[in-house]
């Protein structure tokens, strides 16, 4: 669900409550009860935070405004306090919190909260996720001269779709994807889509670890 859960409150129920939530997961909580070392944690790439509105007195907004400005892979951000005016709950929404949870927190509440904000983030994920293929698949069309039809096929195969899922999504025959990938392998000068990432990726200068077929063989298809 969430690899990491960063807990910035100084009420030691909060994070009671969410030990019981992730009881048969192995997502490991930190707590904290300082603003400051909760923007020190924000190296450790947890992937959710639940705060308070102040803590020790302090007000949480560094946090808030630092979350914010996280361009790679922000974590969802939930703010759980019993003192929240409205207002203020308007002003942590435009700040990008995900949810408000009122405190005391109730166990189903907080359960069923938690498993739509992992939905949130898998579907965010897996648009991210799409956007990028979608975007490799442009550049190589474009570096190598590839038809729509082509671009839209490799697109699909990016994305670890089957031939044959292909195949009925564009509504021809499997054989027809089968040489229109062999084609596309030839414009590209490529014995493998690995390689076709791999090469789109170094003309970006990133790592080829990133690509999204990077270890899956072709044989399977």
């Amino acid at each position: 669900m969430f690899e990491h859960v960063l807990v910035a409150d100084d009420d030691a129920r909060t994070p009671v409550a969410l030990s019981k939530v992730f009881r048969s997961c192995n997502a490991k909580i930190t707590v904290t009860a300082r603003v400051q070392d909760a923007l020190a944690w924000l190296e450790h790439d947890p992937r959710l935070i639940v705060s308070e509105m102040t803590l020790g007195g302090d007000t949480c907004a560094p946090l808030w405004r630092a979350l914010r400005s996280l361009k790679s892979r922000p974590p969802l951000h939930v703010v759980a306090s019993a003192t929240a005016r409205p207002r203020e709950v308007f002003r942590l929404q435009s700040l990008g919190a995900a949810a408000f949870l009122e405190k005391p927190l109730d166990d189903d509440e907080l359960t069923d909260a938690i498993q739509q904000l992992a939905l949130i983030r898998e579907q965010a994920e897996s648009f991210r996720a799409h956007s990028r293929i979608g975007s490799y698949a442009a550049q190589v069309s474009r570096k190598y001269g590839l038809t729509r039809a082509e671009g839209e096929v490799l697109e699909c195969v990016l994305q670890r779709m089957t031939y044959e899922e292909v195949a009925s999504h564009r509504r021809v025959s499997r054989n027809t994807i089968k040489t229109q990938m062999r084609v596309i392998l030839e414009k590209c000068g490529a014995t493998s889509l690995r390689e076709i990432a791999r090469d789109c990726l170094d003309a970006q200068g990133l790592a080829a670890a990133q690509s999204p077929y990077s270890s899956t063989s072709d044989a399977r298809r």
